[in-house]
């Protein structure tokens, strides 16, 4: 398996990362399980997650965290080979406390990801999606809480309109180790 550095972070990670927003619905957690193992085995070295994931049964404002269980589960005995993504800002629950990047949110966010994944820290955290509410050089980060997360990452997802404003803001703060495109190679028509 050919690894690359991801960023600035220093951490080798494989150029395949599986992503779990299906894991639970329609993937069952044994097929997930299965999949994980799949990816690993040879070489797959990168999960990525998010505190909402809970397959296609999400809905705004649901508590998600489903994903995130499974893939807890699907690491026991393989998390010392995995660089372990996670994401936080998307709604998981009523009212305004239960979503964006204010530093009380990620704290709490960081705190039931870890709980949820069984583990004692988070290799990558990352935003999920800017949040409008929080000013970016505001925004919380778990370093806040020693060793729970490794790399803060700062990441907009599709900035478009008045969030790519947000995303070149992004840009420039300290710590941001990479973006995640709007375009995804799967997602993708070029065959090449």
């Amino acid at each position: 398996m050919e690894y690359r550095t991801l960023g600035s972070s220093g951490l080798l990670v494989s150029p395949i990362c599986p992503g779990t927003m299906t894991f639970d619905t329609p993937v069952g957690e044994a097929d997930t399980i299965n999949l994980v193992h799949a990816a690993i085995d040879p070489g797959v070295n990168f999960v990525d997650t998010a505190n909402v994931y809970e397959g296609q049964a999400r809905y705004l404002g649901s508590p998600g965290g489903v994903t995130e269980q499974i893939v807890g589960k699907a690491l026991r005995g393989r998390r010392d080979r995995v660089v372990l993504a996670t994401q936080v800002c998307a709604p998981v629950g009523p009212g305004p406390r239960a979503r964006g990047l204010s530093a009380s949110h990620i704290l709490r966010e960081v705190d039931r990801s870890l709980a949820r994944l069984q583990t004692g820290h988070i290799n990558l955290y990352s935003v999920h999606w800017p949040d409008r509410n929080t000013p970016p050089e505001t925004t919380g980060h778990p370093a806040g809480a020693p060793g729970k997360a490794r790399r803060d990452l700062p990441r907009p997802l599709e900035a478009t309109g008045p969030d790519a404003l947000l995303s070149s803001r992004l840009e420039s703060l300290p710590g941001l180790i990479s973006l995640e495109p709007r375009v995804r190679r799967i997602d993708s028509d070029d065959t090449r």
